[in-house]
């Protein structure tokens, strides 16, 4: 397990980080590879212009992380809570993220290319994928209250189990996803149908 000084060095390779409090820090130009942080408070982090590349983080608190210029590839968030991040000051370039049992909400993805990404099982609230390519992702089980659909490539995602999305379907690309009833009937309201019960 590496500690609180160890955390502030620029290249990290295999480290294991636990239980540790880093809010607000800079840790700017730094380089983390194959590292794993378990129920660590990362709120408010700075990462200008790091790398993290096939990282996990486990019940771990990284709200209002800071991600300008940041890679992130194959960096998996598991019962996470990412409150307000806004990922679209990432390098977009290098993306590929995934978050389960996550708490995504207030969040924004406009127009990042998150192809193929897993959603699952998080809440998503008020979450901005305006103008962002989801095509194929995995939206199963997650809550998309107040989140924004919007000129968004939803082509083959799997939204089954998922719930309190609004979806336009003249405003975004739907072909082929998936939808399970009941929720599947909000899908409705953009072709002013209603549905009696």
């Amino acid at each position: 397990m590496s500690g609180r000084r160890e955390l502030q060095r620029r290249d990290h390779e295999n480290e294991r980080f636990s239980g540790m409090t880093f809010q607000d820090e800079d840790l700017e130009g730094t380089t983390w590879e194959s590292c794993l942080f378990e129920k660590c408070n990362l709120s408010g982090l700075k990462l200008k212009q790091s790398t993290l590349s096939d990282c996990t983080f486990t019940d771990c608190d990284l709200s209002n992380l800071s991600v300008p210029n940041s890679r992130f590839n194959r960096v998996s968030f598991l019962r996470c809570k990412m409150l307000g991040i806004k990922w679209t000051d990432a390098d977009q370039l290098l993306f590929s993220i995934s978050a389960r049992e996550c708490n995504l909400s207030f969040s924004n993805f406009f127009g990042m290319k998150l192809k193929k990404t897993p959603f699952t099982d998080s809440k998503a609230q008020g979450v901005i994928f305006t103008d962002a390519d989801l095509t194929e992702a995995d939206m199963r089980k997650s809550d998309f209250e107040e989140a924004i659909f919007l000129n968004t490539n939803l082509s083959k995602a799997d939204f089954t189990g998922a719930i309190n999305y609004d979806i336009d379907i003249l405003s975004n690309k739907v072909k082929q996803a998936k939808f399970n009833f009941p929720e599947a009937a909000r899908l409705l309201r953009s072709l002013g149908i209603k549905i009696e019960v």
